[in-house]
């Protein structure tokens, strides 16, 4: 999409506000775009021009929170080395998607059922950027890998923390309790990762399971 002016931008947050305000109120799968518009005070039309499809607005709530996770990480990242900082990083991300988490379950689906949709070529920026935070979260830690291993770890912590937010988003626990436990839990095994992480069989599987999730690397 080109650059929208700042009219059109405001527009096009105020659809996509009303979007996720159905989609908290009565479920992705039943919200349809002429409610989202009537919402809106737009015509049907307008919604088109900015959200070609209901699904496009998962792309762009993801966009959004990618955006909020990675101002907030690196504005907040503490010196310190990387097993703090990914776990800052891991908390951060939670706390960003948390205001969204009803909406991000019930889209849940989508978002599993073709990975490769969630990061269209023309749309790179949210699986792009929020990886490099992970990667600068290693790369410019205290007493840091050099730069191919720092990318690399960065990439496995990735997918380590995509792993534990769907864990957090599918917890029925009260408050999510289950959720803050298992981060205790990591914080303890913190020293164990560090160690694994520089085995070359402990790199080979993540990377396996990396490229099935994300890709391989470009």
């Amino acid at each position: 999409m080109a650059e929208l002016t700042p009219k059109a931008e405001e527009t096009r947050q105020r659809i996509l506000n009303s979007a996720l305000s159905l989609f908290e109120e009565q479920g992705f799968e039943s919200t349809t775009l002429r409610q989202i518009a009537a919402r809106a005070k737009v015509s049907l039309g307008l919604v088109y021009r900015y959200f070609a499809a209901k699904e496009s607005f998962v792309l762009a709530l993801y966009e959004r929170l990618s955006h909020d996770f990675e101002d907030a990480a690196r504005d907040h990242m503490p010196e310190d080395r990387w097993p703090e900082r990914f776990l800052f990083c891991l908390r951060t991300s939670i706390a960003v998607l948390a205001p969204h988490r009803d909406t991000l379950r019930m889209i849940t689906g989508f978002l599993l059922k073709d990975t490769a949709g969630l990061y269209p070529p023309e749309n790179p920026y949210s699986q792009l950027h929020v990886q490099s935070v992970f990667r600068e979260a290693v790369l410019y830690a205290r007493l840091a890998p050099d730069e191919p291993q720092a990318t690399q770890l960065g990439r496995h912590l990735y997918v380590i923390h995509l792993a534990i937010v769907f864990f957090w988003l599918v917890d029925r626990s009260s408050d999510q309790e289950a959720t803050t436990r298992l981060l205790e839990q990591m914080e303890r095994w913190m020293p164990m990762l560090a160690v694994a992480a520089s085995t070359p069989v402990f790199r080979e599987l993540v990377d396996s399971i990396a490229d099935a999730v994300i890709g391989p690397v470009p």
